[in-house]
C-alpha cells in the first residue's frame, strides 16, 4: 500500500483564497491492484464567523458556486481546519 497527498490553502488579505487537493493511493495484493485518485481545486472569497458556541468557522465561497463551512482552530504552528493541520507561512499566490 502506498499513498500521497498534496494539499494547501492560501488566504489573501483582500479576502480571496485558493485551495488545492491531490490525493492518490495504490494497493496491490496477490496479483490484484487498485488505484484511487481524489482531486479538488477551487478559489473564491473567504471570511471567518463564530458559531453559537463561540468557535471559529472558516467560510469559503467558491467561484463555482460551492460553499464550505469548516471548523477552525489555532495551533502552535498554524491552524487546524476540520481536523487537518496546516502550518502558516507567507502567501505566494496573492497578487
Amino acid at each position: 500500500y502506498a499513498s500521497g497527498t498534496d494539499e494547501w490553502m492560501e488566504f489573501c488579505p483582500d479576502g480571496s483564497y485558493a485551495y488545492h487537493l491531490f490525493k492518490e493511493s495504490y494497493m496491490s495484493i496477490a496479483g490484484a491492484s487498485a488505484e484511487r485518485t481524489e482531486q479538488d481545486d477551487h478559489q473564491g472569497r473567504w471570511w471567518l464567523v463564530s458559531d453559537v458556541g463561540g468557535r471559529a468557522v472558516l467560510v469559503l465561497e467558491a467561484t463555482d458556486g460551492r460553499e464550505f463551512q469548516w471548523a477552525l482552530e489555532e495551533t502552535e504552528s498554524g491552524a487546524s481546519v476540520e481536523g487537518v493541520s496546516y502550518r502558516s507561512g507567507p502567501a505566494t499566490r496573492c497578487g
